[in-house]
């Protein structure tokens, strides 16, 4: 009796399992197809912000287009070599690149075809912005940026400017070192860039005015670090932090062969 007890109850699971395989419902997700392509950044002198996003499909115009994050990740003014990943949705074939000089000219590649790219590498050359593209298959590609604006380019909703707020402080050299370089990073990401301060060199017991301009969304940024370097070769990080926001005058000096800063 119990044996065939036991065999009613397992016929009674399997039946069960057999009956929910059978009734499941169909697995209606909406899967989106990706492809990942580098951007190596070989021009840094003259591109500072970089856009890639697909061409319209709808006669829209390229610049009321969502155009992504910027890949490069720069503020203005920034030293950046290197390749940068970005990952891209496959809805059509080719897609647009916008980049941004530190002059705030936009130069424009239409319809690059970069779906089956694995590198695109940037130069300037004989004053073109030039775009090499590299394909899997071992083909490559290349296209020359429409200049499509000289520089100064307007903050509108034409182009892919954020509008920029002005810093203005004095920086003072307590150092006694020969500064030949100095910048500012965030404190809570210092890896990713820095924003130049002032160009030539700050001799010891000397200061200089900082006129910069950062993005808007930058001023919840209250945190910052400065590094330096010296005419002998070496580099310092302070180890304070400081809000340019609301700073008029900036102390830098040594202690301990550390860099020091002081913020009024």
């Amino acid at each position: 009796m119990i044996k065939r007890l036991f065999i009613l109850l397992a016929g009674t699971i399997l039946l069960s399992v057999f009956l929910s395989a059978c009734s499941r419902t169909v697995d209606t997700r909406q899967y989106v197809e990706m492809f990942g392509v580098v951007f190596t950044n070989e021009a840094s002198d003259v591109v500072n912000e970089l856009f890639a996003f697909p061409s319209s499909t709808d006669g829209t115009d390229v610049f009321e287009q969502d155009m992504g994050p910027d890949i490069i990740k720069n503020t203005r003014d920034q030293r950046r070599l290197g390749s940068f990943g970005v990952t891209l949705e496959v809805v059509t074939t080719s897609y647009n690149v916008i980049a941004r000089d530190r002059d705030r000219g936009i130069y424009l590649f239409r319809d690059t075809p970069l779906t089956n790219a694995c590198e695109a590498i940037l130069t300037f050359e004989s004053g073109n912005l030039v775009m090499t593209i590299h394909h899997r298959n071992g083909t490559a590609d290349t296209m020359i940026g429409q200049l499509v604006y000289e520089g100064d380019a307007p903050a509108h909703t034409h182009n892919p400017m954020r509008r920029e707020v002005p810093i203005h402080f004095a920086i003072y050299n307590l150092t006694g070192e020969i500064i030949t370089f100095v910048s500012m990073r965030e404190a809570a990401d210092p890896d990713k860039g820095e924003v130049h301060l002032f160009e030539g060199t700050l001799d010891a017991d000397s200061s200089a005015s900082v006129d910069i301009k950062l993005y808007e969304e930058d001023e919840e940024i209250t945190a910052w670090i400065i590094y330096i370097e010296t005419d002998d070769g070496s580099s310092m990080i302070s180890g304070e932090s400081f809000n340019p926001w609301e700073t008029d005058d900036l102390d830098l000096s040594k202690s301990g062969g550390a860099l020091s800063i002081n913020a009024r």
